[in-house]
């Protein structure tokens, strides 16, 4: 009779414990295969295919983590409509890698990662300040896996040619050497530009140097309320002064192409801001990491190096602006668990140096971070990778003409910077409505 009794309770324990790990497994899957189930998860992104399957081929062999990924690359401005047009047919990938530039705009698409799943203290303990905008009060659209920081790259020759010793660290200094390092003709048309500030129509990611600007000056733009709604931080009705930081960047920003003004170095008769600088013809190009392989190859023997973006003077706090790279479950997929292990799988430390070293960018985890690659480049990459914060971009295309519009309001002279930075706020507002 003991000996049954004693069967009975072990028989009760284990059962116990059974439907326990079953239900613990089963909260994310969603219905579908279970993560041991040999299910090949599709990834969609915007990378090359080439880092991609070199980074999992190594990271299978290093056993690092076992992953079971097909990968589809799709060019950038084909990503979401291909997306779109995917999920509507029900032929979607399980996850997305995407840049947070797209993650409001298709929220919705998206599966949250519960807090049970990823607790907040957990995420911020992992990955860099600048991928807080992927969490909300219920979890998170994402988990980071790396950054492409917003950084300066400067030219060698042209400092060197007017005895300039080393690239500026402030905007200061920027102002300052504006007016030396420009070279002009007679009736003030440019030969030779110091910097590619004040037109949107050619200055590459100017929505990205003036969001930096505006955070800088201690701006806010878009943030979640305590019912994961956007709001618009610019908007002076919610409290901040985030409207005039706006204003006082679209006025740094757009002296750069006033013809009267000592530190005019730019206008939109001159080819774009990249390839300026490509053509040897810039001194400090304003642009993102992952510019650094395109530079090069188009021009193998220009003298150039990097450093971080410059920042206000006796400024505590440095910043600069970047995009994070996340992936993202989406709601339709048939295996959420499998996909979630998957991901764990890829944004654990020794799979995400893996894929930054496939990519040459920065790896989104802090304890990567904590030690420089030791790499000329690298360490300016992973410098700014912790100073970089993002936003939530309602719509990058729309927003992008915004900002463009603003700039070309204060640089034609229909309105102040201060009024354009005010109409940026309500389209903004309208934007998000």
């Amino acid at each position: 009779m003991k000996t049954s009794v004693t069967q009975i309770i072990i028989l009760g324990i284990f059962i116990l414990f059974l439907i326990t790990g079953v239900i613990i497994f089963a909260k994310f899957s969603g219905g579908g295969s279970s993560a041991t189930d040999a299910v090949q998860i599709q990834v969609w992104g915007t990378i090359p295919d080439t880092a991609f399957s070199a980074a999992i081929e190594s990271i299978n062999s290093q056993k690092v983590a076992v992953v079971n990924i097909a990968y589809r690359q799709i060019l950038p401005n084909d990503f979401e409509q291909t997306l779109i047009e995917a999920l509507a047919d029900g032929t979607g990938p399980d996850v997305v890698l995407i840049p947070n530039t797209l993650l409001l705009k298709n929220q919705k698409k998206f599966t949250i990662i519960g807090s049970d799943i990823l607790s907040a203290r957990d995420f911020k303990d992992s990955f860099v300040e600048g991928a807080e905008t992927l969490l909300t009060s219920k979890g998170t659209y994402g988990v980071p896996l790396f950054v492409d920081p917003l950084v300066m790259y400067w030219n060698r020759d042209i400092l060197t040619s007017h005895n300039v010793a080393r690239p500026p660290t402030t905007w200061e200094e920027v102002l300052a050497l504006a007016d030396v390092l420009t070279e002009r003709r007679d009736d003030r048309s440019i030969l030779k530009s110091a910097v590619a500030l004040g037109d949107a129509s050619n200055v590459l990611y100017s929505k990205d140097i003036l969001l930096a600007l505006t955070m800088q000056a201690g701006g806010h733009f878009i943030a979640r309320d305590e019912n994961d709604l956007p709001i618009n931080l610019l908007d002076s009705t919610t409290g901040n002064d985030s409207e005039n930081a706006l204003g006082t960047s679209m006025s740094f920003f757009t002296q750069f192409a006033d013809p009267l003004k000592s530190v005019y170095s730019w206008n939109r008769s001159l080819p774009d801001s990249q390839s300026a600088f490509i053509n040897g013809d810039l001194a400090f190009y304003f642009g993102h990491a992952s510019d650094a392989i395109n530079i090069r190859s188009k021009n193998p023997n220009l003298n150039f190096d990097v450093a971080t973006l410059p920042q206000p003077k006796d400024v505590q706090n440095k910043l600069t602006t970047g995009i994070m790279y996340s992936f993202s479950i989406l709601a339709t997929s048939q295996y959420k668990s499998a996909a979630y292990a998957n991901i764990a799988a890829l944004t654990s430390a020794g799979a995400a140096a893996v894929f930054s070293q496939a990519l040459g960018l920065p790896p989104a985890r802090r304890d990567l971070l904590a030690t420089l690659p030791g790499s000329v480049f690298g360490d300016v990459f992973w410098k700014s990778t912790l100073w970089a914060k993002t936003w939530i971009d309602p719509d990058p295309k729309q927003t992008n003409a915004i900002f463009a519009s603003a700039v070309d309001d204060v640089v034609t002279g229909k309105s102040k910077a201060t009024d354009s930075a005010k109409l940026a706020s309500q389209k903004i507002s309208e934007l998000l409505r």
